[in-house]
């Protein structure tokens, strides 16, 4: 309980930081691959936890411009949940792909969908999918999708959310 109250207290500590500090000058351009390769390494006790496979589909030139370290908290709250809301033995797929006008970075976890209504307001504050988890060790507070979709309005980015057969697909457009 000490655990989930600490955390619930950084994520509401962070929702204020990125209410206040981005800014331009954090700005640096960097590349995508670093920051997912970075957090798969990152999670993937997590991710051998639950037994998933992880492919990667990673176009290595992919620049963009941003808070780095804000951009990386979005990504790793997107594949955690990925991770911890797929049934166990599951596959997780990261692809970041281009085209003429944007960048797209996909998470997509398998075996699982998400309700019509729960999509609609699965990016609010204290919001849970499946409320029956709450008990789960590694279930969070509801926090992480609001942060994640905060950081990416900062960066006058866009993320989405929908089902696909047999999973559900998170993408951040990078424009």
């Amino acid at each position: 309980e000490i655990d989930k109250t600490k955390k619930m207290l950084q994520d509401t500590i962070n929702i204020y930081q990125i209410e206040s500090e981005i800014s331009d000058d954090k700005f640096e351009e960097f590349k995508i691959i670093e920051v997912v390769n970075n957090v798969t390494h990152d999670l993937s006790k997590l991710v051998a936890k639950y037994k998933h496979t992880l492919h990667l589909n990673l176009e290595n030139d992919i620049t963009i411009y941003g808070d780095k370290e804000k951009i990386t908290t979005a990504i790793k709250n997107l594949v955690i949940n990925a991770i911890i809301h797929s049934p166990m033995e599951n596959s997780i797929v990261i692809n970041v792909i281009s085209n003429k006008k944007h960048s797209v970075l996909e998470i997509i976890n398998t075996g699982v969908n998400i309700t019509d209504e729960d999509i609609k307001n699965i990016f609010k504050p204290f919001y849970r999918v499946d409320k029956s988890r709450t008990k789960h060790e590694d279930f969070g507070n509801g926090l992480g999708l609001f942060i994640t979709k905060e950081i990416i309005n900062k960066h006058n980015l866009e993320i989405n959310v929908e089902n696909i057969e047999n999973g559900v697909k998170f993408y951040i457009i990078f424009k």
